[in-house]
């Protein structure tokens, strides 16, 4: 279950936000009493460029809170934007479907079909309420900290390979690559070939 992931993971896979498309995210925030609970984490979440996408009663909530966000609908209605095109399309960053603790609907209907869809597809997904708050929370800390904006001469970052190798590369003046070919037409042999299959202490 989701739970189990770290916090860290959960919000590392929507660190890029602002990078490339507009990220978007999908809430269906089970109970009235969940999406109260919910409600100032998803304000906070506004902040930042990203699109909210809700499940009809959750739409409701969020139009009666004056936060925007698009309907979509559900599997088993014909009609689109679906639940099920943008799972099979890989077209959420995030996926909030908290549990509405009724066990018919949950095991057998989209709520199933949306846990489903979001592990095949490698979607983040939440089910849990206070897991919902905490994840959106550090989202938005992160961005606006700029936890994942790195600069070559940010020292306050954790040691990361990309980062000193970037530093060493302008130290020493960019990139340089010295590449040469010698033309092997008058050195090919039947006995050069078959070194072809030797290990390389013995190419050497």
């Amino acid at each position: 279950m989701v739970q189990n992931t770290s916090l860290e993971m959960l919000a590392f896979n929507v660190k890029m936000l602002g990078h490339g498309r507009k990220k978007r995210v999908l809430i269906s925030a089970g109970q009235t009493a969940n999406k109260k609970r919910m409600l100032p984490a998803i304000q906070d979440l506004l902040a930042l460029d990203i699109e909210l996408f809700a499940t009809p009663g959750t739409h409701r909530f969020f139009n009666e809170h004056n936060i925007p966000s698009t309907l979509i609908h559900k599997i088993s209605d014909s009609q689109e934007p679906n639940i099920l095109s943008f799972l099979k399309d890989d077209r959420f960053d995030l996926v909030i479907n908290i549990l509405t603790g009724d066990e018919d609907y949950d095991a057998s209907s989209d709520a199933k079909l949306i846990r489903t869809r979001s592990i095949e597809n490698g979607i983040p997904l939440i089910t849990d309420t206070d897991v919902g708050i905490a994840t959106l929370a550090q989202i938005v800390k992160d961005s606006k900290e700029g936890t994942y904006q790195y600069k070559l001469d940010d020292d306050s970052r954790p040691w990361d390979l990309r980062l000193a190798f970037h530093k060493l590369i302008r130290a020493n003046g960019g990139y340089a690559n010295h590449h040469a070919h010698f033309d092997k037409a008058y050195l090919i042999s039947e006995s050069n070939l078959k070194l072809g299959q030797v290990d390389m202490q013995k190419k050497w």
